[in-house]
């Protein structure tokens, strides 16, 4: 029934001792099943795609973010296997895991109970003109920035030499906003409970976060929410939901966009909301109801 699939970041030696926990967890609960492992010459996308050949429809990453985001944009890519017969879940193992706190698993083998427990939501899907994302896509300040672990004094140096974006801001079409932007986030899946108001990724729609330019006195005063990435309590938020939003820079200076942590697109870029998507294994302490 679940296929799992181990990152080759895995074959590091300090992992053995992990893995071998997970590997009996599996076995006590009964759930172990078939698994692949990623090689230099056998590749994530390969894997997946001949899992789905053969039928295999409970498909597990064994890794961290970069692992699971790998395998739902190679299932949502794919069009052989409809997506309503596929799950997907994560048995975090190693750096970045913020999309699995999203979703309330646990790491290395803790995260076995939520297996075993199949709780299946089926989540919405953003997209950054052809790039998906499942938890949030951001640019400003926040979209400078890739390593979210850069806290401290670096994040309040990085905020004070900043400089705001000019760029216009078009809302489903209805309306539009020019405004030297300091920080965009466009949330699906909140990643921490503490660090934006919790949304709801099967509802269909986006909750934007907009921060206009912000004075360094502002900044200074309000220090502490930048380091822990609270932007919606900033002055000058907006905070409000659409379905698609399109980005554009008026004076042709692209700008770049993280999905998921990672550089997804630049301007202009269109964000879109495609609902109820992907079916996804989660945890009761998941950051949604």
């Amino acid at each position: 029934m679940y296929y799992y699939i181990y990152d080759s970041f895995l074959e590091n030696p300090k992992y053995r001792k992990i893995l071998d926990r997970i590997e009996i967890r599996l076995s006590d609960l009964a759930i172990a099943g078939e698994a692949s492992h990623v090689r230099p010459l056998r590749n994530l996308e390969e894997i997946v795609l001949e899992g789905l050949i053969q039928g295999k429809r409970t498909i597990i990453a064994v890794g961290n973010d970069y692992t699971f985001k790998k395998i739902a944009h190679t299932v949502l890519n794919q069009s052989e296997t409809p997506l309503s017969e596929i799950t997907i879940g994560i048995i975090p193992v190693g750096q970045p895991n913020f999309i699995s706190q999203g979703l309330g698993v646990p790491i290395n083998e803790m995260a076995c109970e939520v297996i075993s427990g199949r709780i299946i939501k089926i989540i919405d899907v953003g997209k950054v003109n052809q790039e998906y994302f499942l938890t949030q896509a951001v640019c400003g300040f926040g979209g400078r920035n890739e390593d979210r672990n850069k806290k401290g004094h670096l994040s309040y140096l990085q905020s004070l030499r900043y400089r705001p974006q000019d760029v216009i801001i078009k809302i489903d079409g209805k309306f539009q906003v020019r405004l030297d932007l300091f920080h965009l986030a466009l949330v699906n899946l909140s990643l921490k409970r503490e660090a934006l108001p919790l949304t709801n990724p099967c509802d269909g729609i986006l909750n934007v976060f907009v921060t206009a330019n912000l004075s360094r006195f502002s900044l200074l005063k309000k220090l502490k929410l930048i380091e822990s990435e609270r932007y919606s309590l900033l002055p000058k938020t907006s905070v409000f939901k659409a379905s698609k939003i399109e980005i554009l820079s008026p004076r042709q200076e692209q700008i770049d966009i993280l999905g998921d942590l990672q550089k997804t697109g630049r301007t202009p870029a269109t964000i879109t909301i495609l609902p109820r998507k992907l079916r996804v294994i989660v945890g009761k302490e998941r950051t949604f109801n």
